[in-house]
């Protein structure tokens, strides 16, 4: 573990901060001045200074005063479906009648990413006068000029890269836009969409849409889904998202969030007062687009969102948790996989080497019968019975040996994996954890072969057993007291929604029986047309000729190797091998054929070598400093969180220190408790989650060197100092 420190830069612009490691802190983080350091809402920028923001929010104000049909069109991440909810419940605050309101989240298996001319030619037979995209639609050239074909008004919010042109919309607000002069370059989708709404918001207000300005909805409510998108989507922390987070946290911390957030963090047993940054990012946002990466026939990421009922959430967020569950699954079988064909390539590699006479110790039987031995270890510990109670850490374990072996050779600077049965959905997810295994550039396709509606998450079963429930409890409802308003339209194939009733004495255990009998309805004609478009996909596929078929890969990268090098480098020695590619230095994707993976491989893996930039071959661990003892406590760590949100670009403070195991503790079988004492006796608990087996064999009495953070564990009324391990060694 190579720690490096950061430099100490001039902190004397901010001497009205006392304490010496804090004002370094801060300064080292790009604070220049008090107001940086302000995280109230009335220091948020404007809205007015984003280009075609005021024009955007007329259309979206004059459309509501007339009260035209408007589709919100987002997309299926966190940041797009915080988009759209935020879209929904915006128009309805506004007071737009709800059968006037649709939304569009778009499958990623059956859709792809955003507005397409097919959903614009359904939106124009439902009679819709207004699309608003969300998260998307910056380059949606086509599907915008079809629309203002169909006479259909286009406002495209986005956040994404602008190119040489836009599209033909009544309204483009993207502040990456040449000319724009908004502040903040780093708001997500949903915080676009948010100002584009505030300006709506004052439109409205000018007009005399209300009688009473007091009625005009409170923008502030909205606050958790840009907090939720702005995370999920891992924008930069800079002063304006700063304020954004911190005041949506504090709704969230009292309770004042959507129902459907509140229901998920009640099902996960969370209490809303300790949600931090980090609970959002790995406990919801995770959830949320689970939903999203696997194969299921409804979305109950969006209807989470979208739910005004506390009780219906609670059902979608059930299915939430489910749905995670089944990307865990699905993660582990296709990480064990993709381990297996990298060993497979690393075995084929070697005993080339060997009979070449070309590899280091290519004379040498027992490398090879080390190889073997490693792993017919790592095939026992990773067999179809041992997935399911395997975790994906347990998975990697099953491979050290193997890795040990294989570290005597190395023959790639870039790895490819490919299986025709990989859900595309997760394939990110699994070249990270290839990434970060390797510390090599990595890349896994798929195609989707075999994959089939999940029929394990089905809402609409969800809900038939909860109607179940209610008709075994003898509980109706007077058919006279039911007030049911007809729902919002969704364009998405796979989805349906609940509507917003309100009236208490038209809910049973908090289910209105009539949606149950409308959501079973529109159930059953999804799975159908699903049923439909699946069967017309088999019969496409099996016309392919055998090796064009296209398959999808999605590329994770390491400092120093950029991947839109990678691919102008691939692009050069083979202009036709891509079908489609994309992305940015670290996270890419690419379509090509099935018959040029083999092909695509060597030019990776030669690509990498090629266009490597120095970087230090070994994994470097940042931190700010050794703490003094006098800062391990409680008031140092309220000071932290003071300053905080922390997050990407305004990193949350690391120190390393050497420590004494004190006593250890295993938790739950996967982590670390410590009881650690300093060299100057200061004694601290500290926990290393999803520790590893090196980690885990850490004893009392041993000397080790600690990468962490400070946190304050509040349990009721008392708070004491948490160290939260990063990293930790024996030394």
């Amino acid at each position: 573990m190579k720690i490096v420190r950061r430099k100490l830069v001039d902190d004397s612009h901010l001497s009205f901060i006392a304490d010496p490691i804090l004002r370094q802190l801060l300064a080292a983080r790009g604070i220049k001045e008090p107001s940086d350091l302000d995280n109230s809402l009335k220091q948020m920028l404007s809205p007015y200074s984003m280009l075609d923001l005021d024009k955007a929010a007329n259309i979206i104000a004059q459309s509501i005063i007339n009260r035209e049909h408007i589709m919100i069109a987002g997309d299926y991440d966190i940041d797009g479906m915080t988009g759209t909810a935020l879209g929904v419940r915006c128009l309805k605050a506004f007071g737009l009648p709800e059968q006037l309101i649709s939304y569009y989240v778009p499958s990623r298996y059956d859709d792809g990413y955003g507005l397409n001319k097919t959903v614009v030619d359904r939106a124009h037979k439902a009679g819709v006068q207004l699309i608003i995209t969300v998260d998307n639609g910056i380059a949606a050239f086509d599907a915008v000029a079809h629309a203002k074909e169909q006479g259909i008004k286009v406002v495209v919010t986005d956040h994404h890269e602008v190119q040489e042109n836009i599209p033909v919309a009544d309204a483009v607000v993207d502040h990456k836009r040449k000319g724009d002069t908004f502040a903040s370059k780093h708001l997500c989708g949903v915080g676009v969409l948010f100002y584009v709404m505030i300006g709506t918001r004052a439109k409205l207000i000018e007009e005399g849409y209300y009688q009473d300005t007091k009625a005009a909805p409170n923008m502030s409510q909205f606050l958790d889904l840009v907090t939720l998108g702005t995370i999920g989507d891992v924008m930069s922390f800079d002063a304006n998202n700063r304020r954004l987070i911190k005041a949506g946290l504090k709704r969230i911390h009292k309770g004042q969030c959507s129902p459907g957030l509140l229901a998920l963090l009640d099902y996960l047993k969370i209490d809303c007062s300790k949600v931090k940054i980090k609970t959002i990012s790995f406990d919801l946002c995770p959830r949320f687009n689970a939903a999203t990466r696997i194969r299921i026939a409804q979305n109950p990421a969006i209807m989470t969102l979208l739910s005004d009922d506390y009780n219906s959430a609670l059902i979608y967020a059930k299915q939430l948790d489910m749905c995670n569950k089944r990307r865990m699954d699905h993660e582990k079988v296709m990480l064990s996989r993709a381990m297996e064909l990298y060993k497979e390539q690393r075995n084929q590699a070697e005993i080339a080497a060997s009979k070449s006479g070309q590899g280091k110790d290519a004379s040498s039987d027992a490398l090879l019968a080390q190889y073997a031995l490693a792993s017919e270890q790592a095939a026992k510990a990773t067999e179809d019975s041992a997935l399911n109670s395997a975790d994906l850490m347990d998975i990697e374990d099953a491979y050290d040996s193997f890795d040990e072996a294989a570290q005597k050779q190395d023959y790639n600077a870039g790895i490819v994996l490919y299986d025709p049965t990989f859900l595309t959905g997760i394939l990110g997810l699994v070249a990270n954890r290839i990434k970060e295994r390797y510390k090599k550039p990595s890349m896994v396709f798929g195609c989707d072969e075999g994959a089939k509606v999940d029929d394990g998450i089905n809402l609409m079963s969800a809900v038939d057993n909860f109607n179940d429930e209610l008709n075994a409890s003898s509980q109706t409802v007077p058919s006279g007291e039911l007030n049911i308003t007809p729902a919002p339209l969704s364009f998405n194939n796979a989805e349906s929604t609940l509507s917003d009733n309100k009236d208490p004495n038209a809910l049973a255990d908090g289910m209105r029986i009539a949606e149950v009998a409308r959501i079973r309805s529109a159930a059953s004609g999804i799975l159908s047309s699903i049923d439909k478009a699946e069967n017309v996909e088999a019969e496409s596929k099996q016309k392919e000729a055998v090796g064009q078929r296209k398959i999808v890969g999605s590329a994770r990268s390491v400092p120093g190797i950029d991947m839109m090098k990678v691919f102008a480098y691939i692009k050069e020695r083979e202009p036709n091998i891509f079908i489609a590619c994309g992305g940015h230095a670290v996270a890419a994707g690419a379509t090509i054929r099935e018959c040029d993976a083999e092909r695509f491989r060597y030019l990776f893996d030669e690509a990498c070598a090629a266009v490597r930039e120095d970087a230090d071959s070994e994994v470097c661990e940042f931190t700010d400093c050794d703490l003094p003892d006098s800062y391990l406590c409680v008031e140092f760590a309220r000071d932290l969180e003071l300053f905080g949100p922390w997050g990407k670009s305004f990193e949350e403070p690391r120190f390393d220190g050497i420590f004494l195991i004190e006593n250890s503790n295993i938790l739950a079988n996967r982590h670390l408790k410590l009881r650690l004492r300093s060299l100057s006796n200061r004694f601290v608990d500290g926990i290393k989650f999803r520790a590893n087996i090196k980690e885990k064999s850490l004893t009392a009495n041993m000397k080790v060197r600690v990468i962490y953070t400070l946190g304050v564990d509040r349990y009721y009324a008392n708070e004491r100092l948490q160290m939260n391990i990063e990293a930790i060694e024996p030394v």
